[in-house]
């Protein structure tokens, strides 16, 4: 489990920072190969503070409001994750990050310490996590990744990484 963890996390970070920068190899003067990135274009995105992730031309933005906006590379916004439910509980405060399983958008929030789960086209479907230290239980959650059907957590106030099912059922603790 914990080497599919890995190989999750360096197969994700590259891909959320391609888009937006070029590396290229160069030699110093000393011999030496580095890595030297250069500026590709900037995503105009006003009131969005914090991009959350990108999956093909979608850019997932989260808003200060607590919604998450999702725009194409113009920042033109197609869709919005909505931060308040029906009769106006709060379903996001504080998205940290998300992730993308089949049909599925998962938004982990650390103020809600649990993952929100949203359709492609925006509705939301549930979620999962209260607050807590026990199974399950999620305390400031800032990370998610899914892998083979596996949801990935960082519960980081806990110093552990919770293992959920697709549906939201835990499974384990690393």
């Amino acid at each position: 489990m914990v080497q599919s963890m890995k190989i999750v996390t360096l197969t994700l970070l590259p891909l959320l920072l391609l888009p937006l920068a070029r590396a290229e190899m160069a030699v110093s003067s000393s011999g030496a190969n580095f890595s030297k990135a250069s500026f590709v274009r900037e995503i105009p995105a006003s009131g969005m503070p914090r991009l959350l992730a990108i999956q093909g031309d979608d850019y997932y933005f989260a808003k200060s409001d607590g919604s998450v906006a999702v725009t194409d590379v113009t920042g033109k916004t197609r869709l919005v994750l909505q931060a308040k439910g029906k009769k106006g509980a709060p379903i996001l405060e504080q998205p940290e990050a998300l992730a993308i399983a089949q049909d599925t958008v998962f938004v982990v929030d650390s103020e809600t310490h649990r993952v929100a789960m949203f359709a492609k086209e925006g509705s939301y479907k549930g979620s999962f996590g209260v607050k807590g230290g026990g199974e399950g239980e999620l305390r400031s959650p800032r990370g998610i990744a899914v892998h083979e059907g596996i949801v990935y957590v960082a519960d980081t106030g806990n110093r552990r990484i919770q293992l959920f099912g697709i549906n939201g059922v835990f499974l384990t603790i690393l």
